[in-house]
Formats: structure tokens, sequence, C-alpha cells
């Protein structure tokens, strides 16, 4: 098959070829490659037009056809580069956040040490008083800081604990940064490659998803390490300020009515002295005070009628 009647087939891609050559090739590849859309010749023939230039390739075609698409697509590549500072903006507003929230927290952190250690010194110096150590001796100050000692320890961990979690935080969302500027650098490039039109809304998708599950795992990572130290430090304000407190509550109420238990006792034993002097003492009548232990006199008999 000759050169001129594999172009007018359509397979312009032999032009310039020998008879021979381009009638072998065609056998052997069917044109792969050569293939053409109709000459502008047959064109204008068929449609009556006048031949204004050469034949268009199919590759000239197809890069008319991308460069289309990228005209189409340069609103929404606009749009994406336009988002580039606006994250960068949010990520820095959201550190300054984490930041100041980490910074109350700590602070309370502190604020509750201060209570604990205050409280347990009251606690460990009344227990001294009782074993009647003197507050300027050295075993009293020892005592007061081997007893202060855990609690400054364990508030001290919780403050690094919380230092790291915020060193923690702002890592992830500079993480995040990088991530959400790398989806839109990637959905743009797709953009610029002149994909086709379900292609660019593809694209827009899958960005938009990536971006909210990077901003949902960030999101969650930092909820939970706040909700880990915000638990341990109420369970030390719990075990280092309300119990003791509560315990000192009981051990009060508990001491108060031991001594009300050994009043009544003494009271009783003082009555049953007083009866047994009675009984031995029949045919004489004294005057008897009665002393009221609970403070004051009852009054002072002048007959067995009154003691009665």
């Amino acid at each position: 098959m000759s050169v001129s009647d594999l172009v007018a087939k359509g397979y312009g891609g032999y032009r310039g070829w020998d008879d021979t050559a381009a009638d072998a090739d065609y056998k052997a590849t069917g044109g792969a490659g050569k293939y053409d859309v109709p000459s502008a010749q047959q064109y204008s023939s068929q449609n009556n037009t006048t031949y204004t230039g050469p034949a268009q390739s199919i590759q000239d075609t197809v890069k008319q056809t991308q460069d289309l698409y990228r005209e189409a697509a340069k609103p929404a590549i606009a749009s994406l580069e336009a988002s580039k500072p606006e994250i960068t903006t949010s990520i820095s507003s959201k550190t300054k956040i984490l930041t100041e929230k980490y910074d109350n927290l700590i602070a309370s952190i502190t604020g509750n040490q201060a209570k604990a250690e205050n409280k347990q010194t009251v606690v460990t110096a009344g227990e001294l008083g009782k074993r009647g150590i003197d507050p300027t001796s050295t075993l009293y100050g020892q005592e007061v800081t081997n007893a202060v000692n855990p609690i400054t320890s364990e508030y001290t961990n919780l403050s690094k604990d919380a230092t790291s979690n915020l060193q923690a935080g702002i890592q992830d969302l500079g993480d995040l940064e990088t991530t959400q500027l790398r989806n839109v650098s990637n959905a743009i490039a797709q953009l610029q490659s002149g994909a086709g039109e379900n292609a660019i809304n593809t694209a827009l998708s899958l960005y938009q998803q990536a971006q909210t599950n990077a901003a949902n795992a960030a999101t969650l990572a930092e909820s939970k390490r706040q909700s880990d130290i915000a638990n341990a430090l109420q369970q030390k304000i719990y075990e280092t300020v309300t119990l003791p407190a509560s315990n000192a509550s009981i051990a009060s109420s508990q001491s108060s009515t031991a001594n009300n238990a050994a009043s009544l006792e003494a009271q009783q034993k003082w009555l049953k002295l007083l009866e047994d002097s009675i009984s031995s003492n029949t045919s004489n009548t004294p005057n008897i005070e009665i002393p009221n232990l609970m403070g004051g006199n009852l009054g002072v008999g002048t007959g067995w009628e009154v003691v009665r």
C-alpha cells in the first residue's frame, strides 16, 4: 500500500515515508501511532470550506483539549493557592491557643501543688506536736520535709507531663500544616496535568477529604493528651488535698467522741462513789457538793433528799 493511500485512510504519520517502508510498517504494526484526524483537504472538500492549513494531528488535538481543561481548572487552582497562607495562619492561631491552654494547666498544677504541700505540712506539724517535738528542732524540719517531698515530686512530674504534651501538640500542629500544604500542592499538580472534568472534581474531593482526615487525627490526639493530664491532676488533688482533709475531719470527730465518752465515764464513776458513800453513812447527812464535770456545779445538797 502506498504512502498516499495510507494518508488518505487517515494514517498521516506515514507522510515522508517511501512506499515500501510504509507498506511494510503498516502490515507489521497495523499503523499503530500513525493514525491522524482527517486531513484538512478532506474536511474542506466534504464541507465545502476552504483549506487554511495543514492537517491537525491527534497529539495536537489531545494537547488542545488538555489546555482547555487546564484553563477551566485555573479558578480551582487559584483558590487552592490562596488557601496556603490561610492554612499557615490557622495553624499559628491553634498553636497560640494550645500554648495558652497548657500554660493555664501548668499554673493550676503549681497552685494545687502549693495547697497540697501546705496541707501536708499542717497535718505533719500536728502529729509532731502531739509527740512533743519542738518545731525549732532539726528532727521537726526533717519530718516535715520527708512528708512534703513525695507531693512535690508528684506535682513536678505532672508539670513535666503537661510541658511534654504541649510540645507534642505543637509538633502535631506543625505536621498537620505540612500535610495540609502538601495536599494543596498535590491537588494543584493534578489539576495542572490537564485532567478531564471528572478528574478535576475527583481531585478536589480527595483533597478536601485528606484535609479533613488530617485535622481530625490531630484533634483526636490532642484531646486524649489533655484528658489524660486533667484526670491525673484531679487524682493528685484528691490524694493530696481532698483525702487528707477528709481524714483529718474524721480524726477530729473521733477524738471529740472519745473525749465525750471519757467525760461520761468519769461522771459515772463519781456517782458510783457517791452512792457507796451514802450507803455506808446512813446516820450522817453532811452537805455534799456535786461537781458537774461538764462545767459548773449541779448544786449543794443539805440532806439525802437533795442528793437523791
